[in-house]
């Protein structure tokens, strides 16, 4: 959504008949300003009622939690609760975005996004753990950030998935050169390590 200065994040509710329903957020609609250049990419509803979505801010990844008024009623409010003032950044990399966004059993967000920066200069697939109050989870991976290059050329993630066990399913593309694109499943185990079970390596490239 365009604010005349930035885009920011922005969503909207429908009711069944198509119309907007006016009891979220007073107008049917919501937009947010993370700071500066904001796009949201994906959103969801976990199980505990709250609507998260996830994108960029600036150069960030950025990932906001919407709540409803303490009940599963969403009212599409920022849930000041989570990280600060409802949102939280991830600096990474000077360009940087999310693309897909899930819950674990066990509460913890993953985000799963692409990232260029002094240590990947054409792009590659990054997961992100967050713990339920917006704090970044170090267990995993030990900084809360697993990075991944299937090429020397763009890695693009498209999709996350959390298994009931704790592995992590990551599905996306691989540029392996001129104008071949690799379909791309991982899988990583539940500290962030490529589960070895999953294709010999781990990764499964098509």
């Amino acid at each position: 959504s365009d604010n005349t200065t930035n885009n920011d994040f922005a969503m909207m509710r429908l009711l069944p008949s198509g119309t907007l329903d006016t009891s979220f957020h007073t107008d049917g609609k919501n937009r947010e300003d993370l700071g500066g250049e904001d796009e949201a990419n994906s959103i969801m509803m976990p199980e505990d009622g709250y609507l998260l979505m996830a994108g960029f801010a600036g150069s960030d990844f950025g990932i906001a939690r919407y709540n409803a008024d303490g009940s599963i009623a969403e009212s599409g409010t920022l849930d000041l609760s989570f990280g600060t003032n409802g949102s939280i950044l991830l600096p990474h990399a000077t360009v940087a975005a999310l693309y897909a966004t899930t819950v674990q059993t066990n509460g913890l967000l993953l985000s799963v996004g692409y990232g260029v920066g002094p240590d990947s200069a054409d792009g590659d697939f990054l997961v992100w753990r967050v713990q339920p109050d917006g704090n970044v989870d170090t267990s995993f991976s030990t900084d809360g950030l697993v990075g991944i290059a299937l090429s020397t050329g763009t890695d693009l993630p498209m999709a996350i998935s959390a298994a009931t066990d704790g592995t992590i399913l990551v599905g996306g593309h691989s540029d392996s050169g001129g104008l071949t694109q690799d379909l791309v499943i991982l899988r990583l185990t539940t500290s962030g390590a490529f589960d070895t079970t999953f294709h010999t390596d781990g990764i499964g490239l098509f």
